[in-house]
């Protein structure tokens, strides 16, 4: 053969027959990504992100409940007033998980190794979106007063239940029963637990105390957009759901030194020293995205490597906090 003659060359990690002959990399390390996270995260899926564009500040406006009246023959009514406010969450900070790999074969030629990048990059996003919606409707649970201004109408704080003993979580029936205390004060504040969808969520721990209670139903954990979190446990109590998880920031003061703080702020900062059960609701909390979790495969020139990226910008903050509450140590 000639050396100016032309061929065809077959790339593997090419989609179809034209186009990135690196597609199909990317697309494999990014799914595992996402797959990772989608087994892994136990609230990813369970708060709705509202799109934040052209702004670094989602905000949110509320109305106070609304005062009846009775109407009277002859007499003209009046309207009456409601109170109206504001709740807000910054989005200022994209966060990366990145791998530099040093050969170029390595990535194009080892399935395997992307695989293991993916699903490493995928754990650690994964955690890191659970402790910081943890952090967040921990904020809202132990809250005294709504974090709206203007504190509208039928707005309020969250719930707690303090336990009697500092070993009462280690049995299983005083444990439920500071749960059914719970509820039952959320219910208080107009909120439906199974309706309005909390779930219940605890260490790894204090879910095998619960195991142990008679009251405690077994289930099988799906997100809402119908992921099945793979060997996840779920139980009931009274209908709503309590979830074990190992990012469940227990008995911990979330300050300096916690990655949610180190990487978004001290905004994120909550004392949850106490906290060993919380329960939340999506309304509990105000999530922004302005950056969707995006992979991105790319050669650089500085290193001479290759470098593997996730990213994405998102915050969250805590909203109406009656859909949130805290069982806390004495």
């Amino acid at each position: 053969m000639a050396l100016d003659d032309t061929f065809t060359v077959d790339y593997g990690g090419q989609e179809g027959t034209s186009g990135a002959v690196d597609a199909l990399h990317i697309e494999q390390y990014g799914g595992e990504v996402e797959l990772t996270i989608a087994r892994r995260s136990v609230l990813e899926n369970f708060f709705p992100t509202r799109p934040l564009r052209g702004s670094s500040v989602a905000i949110k406006k509320a109305v106070g409940s609304s005062t009846l009246q009775k109407v009277t023959p002859g007499a003209r009514n009046d309207g009456t007033k409601h109170a109206k406010g504001k709740n807000s969450v910054d989005v200022d900070t994209v966060i990366l998980a990145r791998a530099i790999v040093p050969i170029l074969s390595e990535f194009q030629t080892d399935f395997n190794h992307r695989m293991a990048l993916g699903q490493e990059h995928g754990k650690t996003i994964a955690k890191f979106h659970d402790k910081t919606l943890f952090t967040v409707g921990i904020r809202a649970a132990l809250a005294t007063s709504t974090f709206y201004s203007g504190s509208p109408t039928g707005f309020s704080g969250g719930s707690q239940v303090t336990l009697a003993g500092s070993t009462d979580y280690q049995d299983p029936a005083l444990l439920y029963q500071a749960i059914v205390d719970l509820l039952v004060k959320m219910e208080k504040k107009d909120v439906d637990p199974v309706a309005d969808g909390v779930v219940i969520s605890v260490r790894p721990d204090e879910f095998a105390v619960l195991e142990q209670s008679e009251f405690i139903i077994n289930k099988e954990y799906i997100t809402s957009d119908g992921n099945r979190l793979q060997g996840a446990s779920l139980l009931k109590a009274r209908g709503v759901p309590v979830v074990s998880s190992n990012n469940f920031p227990a008995l911990t003061n979330i300050t300096t030194g916690v990655d949610v703080v180190d990487l978004y702020g001290s905004t994120y900062e909550v004392d949850a020293s106490k906290v060993i059960v919380t329960a939340f609701a999506p309304k509990a909390v105000l999530a922004a995205e302005t950056i969707p979790l995006t992979h991105k495969v790319w050669w650089s020139d500085d290193y001479l490597q290759w470098c593997i990226d996730s990213y994405f910008a998102n915050g969250a903050a805590p909203d109406r906090a009656e859909w949130a509450g805290a069982i806390l140590l004495p």
